[in-house]
């Protein structure tokens, strides 16, 4: 075999490995955080990002279980962004789920970014609600701003 041979080859067997690893990746129209999804809406177990931006700060929030069983703990991803202070807060400190009869739980946990910075993101866990409410929401009361944000989510029969 001679040398062109070899490059033709060499050639062909990398084109069929790219086509075989495009075909047979899976593909996802949905981007990253599910902005595309309608409010309160689940799709593929995956449910929509909240974002509020007030003041200097933005806040996102997305539950990421909210699981029937009532021994797995109730999580969700949160992250909060600016480009003039430092994010100070104490995540688990400033943050109660409300369900939809008004009634408040504590937090269980923040495993995310320490305090300071501008950028910080974390899972804050609670325990789950039982029995499970029409409702919930996240709420955060930031030091210094006057007015809570709330995010909410519908999730009777899911």
């Amino acid at each position: 075999m001679n040398k062109t041979n070899v490059i033709v080859f060499g050639s062909i067997f990398v084109v069929i490995g790219i086509f075989i690893f495009v075909i047979f990746t899976p593909f996802s129209s949905e981007k990253g955080n599910n902005k595309d999804v309608p409010f309160g809406e689940k799709r593929a177990g995956v449910w929509k990002t909240q974002t509020e931006a007030r003041g200097a700060v933005e806040v996102s929030v997305r539950p990421e279980n909210l699981s029937d069983d009532k021994n797995t703990e109730w999580t969700f991803l949160v992250s909060f962004d600016t480009h003039s202070e430092e994010v100070n807060d104490d995540v688990k400190n400033i943050s109660v789920l409300r369900d939809s009869n008004g009634k408040e739980y504590m937090s269980r946990e923040w495993k995310g970014d320490p305090p300071g910075g501008h950028h910080r993101n974390g899972i804050l866990s609670f325990s789950p609600i039982v029995p499970r409410p029409d409702s919930i929401s996240l709420v955060i009361k930031r030091f210094g701003e006057e007015k809570e944000r709330s995010f909410v989510w519908d999730i009777k029969g899911r």
